[in-house]
């Protein structure tokens, strides 16, 4: 797993940069700011392999069946549990030509520490972290 901290006006060229390649199977996991991943999710839109679909959490959780192109997620930390597994054994299904790029808005580690969200799914999710908020970043 490679974790890119750095903040929004450095990492903002290198996060289009992984966007724009098209890697299936690398998923990126980006903190952003509230409000933050609509910008990401517009130039997603344009720069992703096709089809590109959104999966606006909090809300239902919806999991393409064909696992093609590109998958956003606008916040994975306000996943369930049970949703949180569901996505963790979709993502685990052989034979997909899938990527997904997630964010979130609140900092993982602590909803890791306290067990509110699934280590094996932040794994998955994270083959890729950047960290664009406005705040200082931790190492």
């Amino acid at each position: 797993m490679q974790q890119i901290t750095l903040n929004y006006v450095e990492s903002a060229p290198m996060l289009l940069l992984w966007v724009a390649s098209q890697r299936p199977g690398k998923h990126l996991l980006v903190e952003c700011d509230p409000g933050g991943f609509e910008a990401l999710a517009a130039q997603a839109e344009t720069l992703c392999a096709p089809p590109v679909r959104r999966c606006r959490v909090p809300g239902p959780l919806q999991l393409p069946a064909d696992r093609q192109g590109t998958l956003l997620i606008d916040d994975v930390a306000a996943l369930g549990i049970d949703e949180q597994i569901a996505l963790f054994d979709w993502l685990g299904c052989p034979g997909s030509d899938l990527r997904v790029i997630s964010g979130t808005t609140s900092p993982m580690a602590p909803l890791l520490a306290s067990g509110k969200f699934l280590e094996g799914l932040f794994n998955r999710l994270g083959n890729v972290q950047f960290d664009v908020t406005s705040r200082e970043c931790a190492r």
